[in-house]
């Protein structure tokens, strides 16, 4: 299966639910597609000075790895920064955030897992 660019939809949050500024989130594999194991995998930008809203994950794990500009993770509450190769892994049971900490677009991977198997 090949998913060309323009099979990608782009997702725009601005302002809303706790984000600050644009993120735009392209979610390259579906729940559907990835048969159970996860619900999210995605290709996500945050303009500079924008900032994601802190969660906490229950039942899954997200995994971020930067592929572009610079962030500072909120892990668990402590404050780390991430640049171009950088990997977090959010835990079940644990909480984050990112923000972009540059004046460069930030894009990353974000993929989240079932720390359980769904059935598909």
């Amino acid at each position: 299966m090949i998913k060309r660019k323009s099979e990608i939809e782009a997702k725009v949050v601005s302002n809303q639910g706790g984000v600050i500024g644009n993120i735009t989130i392209f979610n390259f594999l579906t729940e559907q597609e990835a048969r159970g194991a996860g619900r999210a995998f995605a290709k996500v930008i945050i303009e500079p000075g924008g900032c994601g809203v802190n969660h906490t994950h229950e039942g899954d794990m997200e995994a971020y790895y930067i592929l572009k500009g610079r962030g500072i993770i909120s892990d668990d509450g402590v404050e780390v920064t991430l640049e171009e190769g950088d990997c977090h892994i959010c835990p079940d049971g644990h909480a984050h955030f990112m923000k972009n900490a540059g004046d460069e677009p930030l894009e990353f991977i974000a993929i989240i897992l079932y720390t359980k198997q769904k059935s598909v």
